[in-house]
């Protein structure tokens, strides 16, 4: 199995709709589509999950920040998410939903498993999980 980097580095070609320029500083670039990334993640191309990673990995992050309220294990959640995406891209049925949909159901499903760190972990904290845990005591 090909090991896979998010880094600032080897990003593929632009392509589809643009981004508003304010929005990064300069002129409009166009911004792949992230369906049309996750199957090319799955046909094995590591440019096209490069460009997921540069396009989607703050906002996943951000997301599971706000879940677990923990910086470290946002990142270890975001990381464990985009290992999934790699490796089970081929399982994205657009069908069924849009792509960044599929993949915050994954990193939420990271995020509130119980007990995803080992016990006692600060992950333990998180707010979802003890929402869950105490409507599951009822």
């Amino acid at each position: 199995m090909t090991t896979m980097s998010c880094t600032q580095q080897n990003f593929p070609p632009q392509t589809g709709p643009t981004v508003p320029a304010a929005q990064f500083g300069g002129s409009p670039r166009p911004r792949p589509d992230v369906a049309e990334l996750i199957v090319r993640t799955a046909d094995g191309d590591p440019a096209a999950f490069t460009g997921l990673c540069a396009q989607l990995w703050p906002e996943v992050f951000g997301f599971a920040h706000r879940l677990l309220l923990d910086a470290h294990q946002a990142e270890e959640v975001t990381q464990e998410t985009f290992l999934q995406i790699w490796q089970q891209a081929d399982r994205f049925d657009p069908v069924a939903g849009s792509a960044q949909g599929w993949i915050f159901t994954l990193a939420r499903g990271r995020a509130i498993a119980p007990d995803p760190f080992g016990a006692g972990h600060p992950a333990a904290r998180c707010p979802v999980r003890r929402r869950r845990s105490s409507n599951s005591r009822s």
